[in-house]
């Protein structure tokens, strides 16, 4: 028992000394490369988002603001900061979007550890596959 309840706290301890990315200037034209380690996941390697004409940069914030344990930070004209806690243990992942024309750049990235388990790719697609279904971006 003594055990497993520090390894539980090991993981708060972890969850509350994590740090949020670095403010992006609103003059830069590109996010973050993603690190070495596996906790990371982003349109770099040219996979970004296409707006449709019709739909707007609000209705893409609004949208993904409005998923489960999401939070909106702060965004402008072209750039959005969220960050999403894990269910279990409320670890904590920075989600930036940057928009470039109709081109949308993200990077999902955990705070803490070393492997994500893939939860960070899986996000940017659900997010994806949801802004398909309402028709804001392209396929």
């Amino acid at each position: 028992m003594y055990k497993k309840l520090c390894a539980v706290s090991s993981l708060f301890l972890l969850a509350a000394c994590s740090s949020a990315p670095m403010k992006i200037d609103p003059a830069q034209v590109a996010l973050s490369p993603c690190p070495a380690t596996p906790n990371c996941f982003s349109s770099a390697d040219g996979a970004s988002w296409q707006l449709q004409p019709e739909a707007t940069w609000q209705q893409i914030l609004q949208l993904l603001s409005q998923q489960e344990r999401t939070e909106l930070l702060e965004h402008n004209n072209r750039y959005a900061h969220f960050v999403v806690s894990s269910r279990l243990f409320g670890f904590k992942d920075d989600v930036e979007l940057l928009m470039e024309g109709t081109d949308i750049h993200y990077r999902s990235a955990s705070r803490v550890g070393y492997s994500d388990l893939g939860v960070n790719k899986k996000r940017m697609t659900s997010w994806r596959d949801k802004l398909i279904k309402e028709n804001l971006i392209g396929r």
